[in-house]
């Protein structure tokens, strides 16, 4: 059932462009939500940059970028984008604290990483 998700998703992320602007919003969240799933951080970090540049840095794009980064353990990557995002960001925003949450759990893994490696 997955598998014919992430088709149809695909499917509707190609015709993005064929629909009006909310509609397309719409298609793009749904297949970055199905591919986080996928295990294949390379592929939501490139469809999250592509929508990026396509609609501009609305924050849920931005989560699942930076969000991929860190599955991908892009991790130097995933500081500096947060870093950049977190002034930006309004306490209205509804992924205002999703977002300071993944900075701490950022911080706790890269932690956690020179440990080890100590």
């Amino acid at each position: 059932r997955f598998e014919q998700a992430l088709v149809l998703q695909a499917y509707l992320w190609d015709g993005r462009k064929q629909v009006a602007p909310a509609q397309s919003y719409d298609v793009i969240r749904d297949y970055l939500i199905t591919l986080s799933k996928s295990g294949n951080p390379k592929a939501v970090i490139h469809v999250a940059a592509q929508a990026i540049s396509e609609m501009g840095n609305d924050t849920m794009l931005l989560y699942q970028f930076i969000y991929a980064h860190i599955q991908d353990s892009q991790y130097a990557e995933a500081r500096a984008l947060l870093d950049k995002a977190l002034p930006l960001l309004s306490s209205g925003d509804t992924l205002y604290s999703h977002f300071f949450d993944l900075s701490n759990a950022l911080d706790a893994l890269v932690a956690e990483n020179r440990k080890h490696r100590n």
